[in-house]
């Protein structure tokens, strides 16, 4: 029905949409250069630009729509979720060790090794006394029966866990390293994000580093 100069429905209406053909999906950024080399060589390279969506999804869309404003995606890279570290929450001794070596770049993380260093040294019967100023913390380590060591916690650690594709370098970020003690107990180990996820502009900006020589003449979006 017609109101005031404007069309009215007293239902949901649901637009057909035009066929189109289902895009290729990979899970690499070698994979989607190749693709990029392949199937869009058919279409023309100025017919498609590269969407950075993410630092785990980039799209291949044609730059032209439809009259509808609908595009033709051709191609969805997405990034396997292969398990991630448990950030903000305690963990014992062996699962914090084994989740920073199974999910951080261990070579080119600054702190990694002070971290594994830190961790692997806390034991139930090593830990005698821990201070926390709000600032850092003081954990008293004993070794033997003679000899005590004051091992002083940074409050920020930096490293690179595993969060983009493998092909470009993992960034760097800051993490606020967290010790709590328990009587009797090792104590439970944390790393809390605090860089306010600015990693993920620089992942995605180091994605744009990597496809734009390789994909030469294509618009590449980050």
């Amino acid at each position: 029905e017609e109101h005031e100069g404007r069309l009215y429905a007293d239902r949901q209406l649901t637009p057909v949409a035009e066929p189109m053909h289902a895009d290729v999906e990979c899970i690499t950024l070698t994979g989607l250069v190749a693709l990029m080399g392949t199937r869009i060589n058919e279409l023309g390279w100025n017919n498609v630009y590269v969407h950075i969506e993410s630092p785990k999804r980039i799209s291949v869309r044609e730059i032209s729509c439809n009259k509808w404003g609908e595009r033709q995606q051709h191609i969805s890279c997405v990034l396997p979720d292969y398990g991630r570290f448990q950030f903000g929450q305690y963990m014992q001794q062996e699962a914090f060790i084994i989740g920073l070596q199974a999910f951080f770049d261990r070579d080119r993380s600054a702190d990694m090794d002070y971290v594994l260093q830190i961790a692997g040294k806390l034991k139930a019967e090593a830990v005698s006394q821990a201070d926390d100023n709000g600032v850092s913390q003081t954990v008293q380590l004993r070794k033997g029966v003679v000899l005590a060591e004051n091992a002083v916690v940074k409050k920020i650690v930096h490293l690179r866990p595993y969060r983009t594709f493998r092909e470009v370098a993992q960034p760097e970020s800051a993490f606020i390293f967290r010790l709590k003690t328990h009587e009797g107990e090792p104590p439970t180990l944390s790393l809390f994000v605090a860089d306010a996820e600015m990693w993920q502009a620089e992942a995605m900006q180091s994605i744009k580093g990597y496809l734009e020589p390789q994909l030469s003449g294509v618009e590449i979006i980050a």
